[in-house]
């Protein structure tokens, strides 16, 4: 499993390191001498000096090597921008450098850095978790993590299914579609004909994309439902945290997680935080027009349920190593 992951964001890898290096593309260059970090133009497409042909040229070349894009299909320069930035994203051999990159001038661009092939980074640098070398973090993972996907719903409180998904990313939806994408499709349980739930499930139309990678958890939303989250890495106020329409959001980061499961292990603090929660909401069709929340899913990593149910044998040998 591990060495399928690997190959998958490889071929991203050296697409980039390809394009950056031929010069092709406007914009698209090395933002330091090592060639360690790259720049992209970043430029917004209701801008009235965007230009396609140059603007978005190489978000559009990572459709077309996807298959993602032919000439005459629907779609342009915001779907395929949306597209690369979640693969980047989602990719444990990149992270983004806000500190470098530019979006006020009128050319803006973003920069990107290489990470060292096959690591999984699980280091925090603004925080460090205790004295000592921080990549022996590493340990903490088993030699072959199970990043898959386990998913819990829950309809008006009741727990109806659960599923565990293999692949590195899945969409949910509630019909089957026909669509030529290799992407698995998890299905939402089929409630009543009659049930409130299924009126909202009608609504879901493309669904919801989930990536569950070394790096975390990433969801996209692409259904016009509303629907709030809580997880580990929400912000700070009570919320509701609503997800935006068709952005890559980070919910879960392993680093984080790692970082706090030592502190845990050493009996300074909580046990941390590894669930994610996602609730959809209608419209209440009464007087008050107070939402409903009809719909919940629960979704977690494997791994970071097996590290937190190590008894204190197995947890006193994770902490030698560190």
């Amino acid at each position: 499993m591990a060495s399928g992951r690997a190959r998958c964001t490889r071929k991203l890898r050296n697409w980039v390191v390809e394009q950056v290096e031929s010069g092709q593309f406007p914009g698209v260059c090395w933002d330091d001498t090592a060639k360690t970090m790259f720049r992209i133009p970043w430029k917004h497409a209701g801008k009235q000096d965007f230009r396609e042909d140059q603007d978005a040229a190489f978000f559009k070349a990572w459709a077309i090597f996807k298959g993602k894009y032919k000439e005459g299909d629907t779609g342009g320069p915001a779907v395929w921008k949306t597209r690369l930035r979640c693969a980047l994203n989602k990719s444990s051999e990149f992270k983004e450098v806000p500190e470098r990159g530019r979006m006020d001038v009128a050319e803006p661009y973003k920069v990107y850095q290489l990470l060292p092939p096959g690591i999984v980074s699980v280091t925090d640098t603004t925080e460090a978790p205790f004295q000592g070398d921080q990549r022996s973090l590493e340990f903490l993972l088993p030699p072959e993590p199970d990043y898959s996907l386990l998913l819990t719903f829950i309809y008006n409180g009741r727990v109806v299914g659960e599923a565990q998904v293999q692949s590195l990313d899945c969409r949910l939806v509630a019909e089957p579609s026909g669509s030529e994408s290799s992407m698995e499709q998890v299905l939402f349980p089929k409630p009543g004909p009659l049930e409130p739930t299924q009126r909202l499930l009608s609504q879901l139309e493309r669904g919801i994309l989930v990536a569950s990678n070394p790096r975390g958890l990433f969801v996209q939303r692409l259904c016009p439902i509303p629907i709030s989250w809580n997880a580990p890495q929400a912000p700070p106020g009570p919320g509701p945290h609503l997800l935006p329409s068709n952005e890559c959001v980070e919910l879960f980061r392993t680093a984080y997680f790692c970082r706090d499961l030592v502190r845990y292990f050493q009996g300074l603090g909580p046990p941390p935080k590894f669930q994610v929660t996602l609730n959809f909401w209608e419209e209440s069709h009464g007087s008050s027009h107070t939402p409903q929340n009809l719909i919940t899913v629960k979704m977690e990593q494997a791994f970071a349920r097996y590290l937190l149910e190590q008894t204190p044998e197995q947890q006193a040998a994770i902490l030698s190593l560190v």
